[in-house]
Order: structure tokens, then C-alpha cells, then sequence
């Protein structure tokens, strides 16, 4: 909630997802990338270097950005489990519904329940998932999807494929501002992953 409120803004949302994908570009370069105006770029750079959103490195004669923390410890955790097939579905699936059984992701998937009880129990140890038990069912969720979701957007052409291109584009578009364009937000998740109890 943070970084959302941070960047509650179109023109910042996109500096950051340019920031994102394109890591070490200058000022004049991203201005170029974006169509953005020298002095508006220069304001929203500065406004998300004092909330420590970017980091501002020189560079022989130019001062390049980067996203805070852009290649940490916890960024290769993610990156790594989602590298893998299985858990990387398990993941997209909870993303998309918040909460499910491991019968229902394995239903979807049409993967065999052990294997996906192994995988989940494997990105539980990266502390990525919690679970709550509803009767006799164990319903699991992510615990901080915007945590997931920055490095989806960052190696989205390495980690997916056309299949999930309209998921993407909605990450990229609104994934700071989930109240807006909710609606349509639903429709493509549950075109997506259609869930047996949707109406």
C-alpha cells in the first residue's frame, strides 16, 4: 500500500515501469522512451528519489535510475520459483483468485495434487504463501502480491508467453491502482482462469 499511494500517478507509473525494464537510463533516454518533456521527467524523478522509490547513480557524465533494491536477494527468490512451471502456475492462479484449495489449482492445471502440494510447500518456505484452514479444506493466498508482481513486469518476456498476454498488459497498465478499471480487471482474470463457481 506504500509504494501504491507513492505512485498514484499515470506519468509516474509509467517512468517506474520504464525504470523497471529498461535499468541504467538516462534522463535524455527515458525522455525519449516515454515522449515525456525534459522538466516534467526531471520532476517525477526527483519526486520518486525523495520517497526512495529510485536510486539516482552517476555514471561517467550521466545519471542513470534505477529501481530501489532493483536486484536484491529477495528479487532472485522470486525470479527463480517463478522460472519454474509449476509453481509459477500456482502463483498466477492465486493471484487470480486470491484464495484456493489444492484441489482447485490442481483441477485447473490439470496436475496431480501431490506434485502441486509439493510446490506449494516449497514457495511457502520463500515465506510468498499463507494458507487458512476452512473445515476439513486448506485454502492458500499470497501473502504480498505487490512484492511478486514488480518482477513479473521486469522479466515478463523471459518468465511468459502469449498466453498471458492480457494479464500482463493489465499488470503493466494498472497494477498500482487496483480500484481502477476493476471491472474490467475481473473479465480478463476469470477469461483467463474461468472458476467453477463464477456467475
Amino acid at each position: 500500500m506504500k509504494r501504491r499511494s507513492k505512485l498514484g500517478n499515470r506519468p509516474r507509473r509509467k517512468i517506474y515501469r520504464f525504470i523497471l525494464e529498461f535499468p541504467g537510463l538516462s534522463r535524455s533516454e527515458l525522455s525519449k522512451k516515454i515522449d515525456m518533456p525534459y522538466s516534467t521527467l526531471k520532476y517525477h524523478l526527483e519526486y520518486m528519489k525523495k520517497r526512495d522509490i529510485i536510486v539516482e547513480k552517476r555514471i561517467s557524465k550521466y545519471l542513470r535510475y534505477y529501481a530501489k533494491n532493483m536486484v536484491g536477494a529477495r528479487e532472485k527468490q522470486i525470479l527463480n520459483i517463478l522460472r519454474e512451471d509449476t509453481p509459477r502456475m500456482i502463483i498466477l492462479y492465486l493471484d487470480a483468485y486470491v484464495s484456493a484449495s489444492l484441489h482447485e489449482i490442481a483441477n485447473f492445471w490439470k496436475k496431480d495434487p501431490r506434485t502441486v502440494a509439493y510446490h506449494i510447500k516449497k514457495i511457502s518456505k520463500l515465506d510468498m504463501i499463507s494458507n487458512v484452514q476452512i473445515g476439513k479444506e486448506i485454502y492458500y493466498e499470497l501473502k504480498d502480491s505487490w512484492e511478486i508482481l514488480p518482477v513479473i513486469i521486469k522479466y515478463k518476456n523471459v518468465l511468459f508467453d502469449e498466453l498471458l498476454e492480457d494479464y500482463l498488459d493489465w499488470i503493466e497498465e494498472d497494477w498500482f491502482t487496483l480500484e481502477n478499471g476493476a471491472d474490467i480487471v475481473t473479465k480478463i482474470l476469470f477469461e483467463m482462469f474461468p472458476h467453477p463457481y463464477h456467475v
